[in-house]
C-alpha cells in the first residue's frame, strides 16, 4: 500500500523529496524546484519510494490550453513509479490539465525526456536515469510523444563541399563567423538567449524562460568552455543569425559534446547549420579530438539530417512522454 502525500516546493517536507533522489543518482545534482512547482511523494512502510514534481502551464508551443507537468520524477521500483505517475496525473487532470507531459522540470529548457535502455555510455550534459524508468511511465498509461537521438562522428578530417560553398557564400554577402569573445560573455550571452528564444519557438511544448535563468544555467559551465567551439555568425548588417555551441566532454577527454544549434527563423535559407557543424568539426579536428558527439536530436529535426551528412552513427535514444 502507498500512500500518497502533496505539498509546495517550499514545504519543510522538500527534504524527503531530495533525499529520494541522492539515493537514485548519487554523485549527481538534482536539477532546480523553481517555486512553481508542487511535490507529490509516495510512501510505503513509511519510506519514500518515489516522487515528483506537479506544475500547471498555459499554451505551450502547439499545446493549447493547460498542460500538466511531472517532472524531477524518481521511484525504487516500477509499482512504486507506475502508482505515483497515476496519482499525478489524477491529480493534475482534477485542476483541467488537456494532457500530460513528462517527464520535463518545468520547460523544454530544463530537463525532459527518457533516455531508453541500451545505447553506449553518457556523455557530459546527457540525460540520465535508471534503464527501467520508460518501463514505468508505459505501465502507468504513458505514451511516447517525441523522440530523439544522440549521434557520434568519428571521422573529423572529413570536410563537406556543400558547407564550404556556403561557408564562403555567406561571407560574399557581408557575413562573418566569429567565435565567442569570453570577454564580453554576459552580452553574448544575450544575444545567443534572444537568439534561442527566437529559434526554438516553434518546438512542441515550448515556452520562453527569463534570461536569468538561461544566465543561471550557463554561467557555471563558463570555465569549462573553448570559444573555438562556440561560434556565432552575424550578417553583414550586424545581425546574430546563427550559432552553434559545442563543449569538450569532461567523460571522454577525447571527445566533444555539440549541444545546441540554433538560427534566427529569417536567417534560415542560409543553410548557415551546415557549415557551422563542418567548423565545430574542423576545429575539434585541430584541437586534438577525435570525435563529436550531436547529442539530443528530435527525430525529425533538420539537426539530425545534418548529422547524418557524415555518416554519424546513433549513440544513444531518448522519449518524450504523454498521457491522454
Amino acid at each position: 500500500m502507498i500512500e500518497f502525500h502533496l505539498f509546495h516546493s517550499s514545504d519543510s517536507r522538500r527534504h524527503e523529496f531530495d533525499a529520494l533522489f541522492k539515493q537514485m543518482n548519487p554523485g549527481m545534482p538534482q536539477a532546480p524546484l523553481l517555486g512553481e512547482e508542487n511535490c507529490l511523494i509516495g510512501r510505503r512502510s513509511g519510506q519514500v519510494v518515489a516522487k515528483a514534481s506537479l506544475q500547471l502551464v498555459e499554451d505551450l508551443a502547439h499545446a493549447p490550453g493547460v498542460t500538466g507537468l511531472i517532472g524531477h520524477y524518481d521511484a525504487v521500483d516500477n509499482e512504486a513509479g507506475s502508482a505515483l505517475l497515476k496519482e499525478a496525473c489524477g491529480r493534475l487532470s482534477e485542476r483541467g490539465a488537456a494532457r500530460i507531459v513528462g517527464p520535463m522540470n518545468g520547460s523544454t529548457w530544463g530537463g525532459y525526456r527518457l533516455a531508453l535502455p541500451g545505447g553506449e555510455s553518457p556523455f557530459l550534459g546527457d540525460v540520465i536515469n535508471p534503464e527501467n524508468y520508460p518501463a514505468h511511465f508505459e505501465q502507468a498509461g504513458f505514451s511516447v510523444v517525441e523522440s530523439y537521438q544522440s549521434r557520434v562522428v568519428d571521422q573529423l578530417a572529413h570536410r563537406s563541399k556543400m558547407a564550404e560553398k556556403i561557408d564562403k557564400r555567406f561571407h560574399r554577402l557581408g557575413g562573418k563567423i566569429v567565435p565567442m569573445d569570453m570577454g564580453s560573455f554576459e552580452r553574448q550571452l544575450h544575444e545567443i538567449y534572444e537568439l534561442s528564444c527566437l529559434s526554438f519557438a516553434d518546438n512542441l511544448y515550448y515556452r520562453d524562460i527569463p534570461f536569468s535563468l538561461f544566465e543561471a544555467m550557463m554561467t557555471p559551465m563558463k570555465p569549462l568552455l573553448n570559444p573555438e567551439l562556440i561560434l556565432l555568425a552575424y550578417q553583414a548588417s550586424g545581425k546574430l543569425a546563427a550559432i552553434i555551441f559545442a563543449y569538450p566532454d569532461t567523460v571522454d577527454s577525447k571527445r566533444v559534446v555539440l549541444k545546441s544549434l540554433a538560427t534566427a527563423p529569417k536567417a534560415r535559407s542560409l543553410g548557415l547549420g551546415l557549415a557551422l557543424i563542418d567548423r565545430i568539426h574542423k576545429a575539434a579536428y585541430r584541437l586534438g579530438y577525435s570525435s563529436v558527439i550531436h547529442a539530443l536530436m528530435h527525430d525529425d529535426n533538420v539537426s539530425l539530417r545534418l548529422s547524418k551528412e557524415y555518416e554519424s552513427h546513433v549513440i544513444r535514444r531518448y522519449a518524450l512522454f504523454q498521457w491522454k
